[in-house]
């Protein structure tokens, strides 16, 4: 299991990577966790380490590959199907 801030990084990555097609920059990781670029990197390095991301060039962040889109299987969000469509949800509970 992945320690809170680790696991942060790694929704903000699979978020950027699915919404805008890229890696956020260093920067962008700053504002949104609120943290330094060097703990930012220590937070990387783990997450590389424990096969979350593929990380070869350390000088950029462009070149990171998600490998695992969550942490675990089970703590994947659920998806309420319907036979008859989601607005039964709605309208029936």
């Amino acid at each position: 299991m992945l320690p809170d801030y680790e696991r942060k990084v790694h929704r903000i990555l699979y978020n950027y990577i699915s919404q805008r097609g890229r890696t956020p920059t260093i920067r962008e990781l700053e504002i949104k966790t609120g943290q330094s670029s060097s703990r930012i990197k220590e937070a990387l390095l783990l997450l590389e380490s424990e096969e979350f991301i593929a990380w070869e060039d350390k000088s950029t962040l462009q070149d990171i590959v998600l490998l695992k889109e969550w942490e675990d299987e089970s703590n994947r969000p659920r998806v309420y199907t319907s036979p008859h469509g989601t607005i039964d949800y709605w309208t029936e509970y």
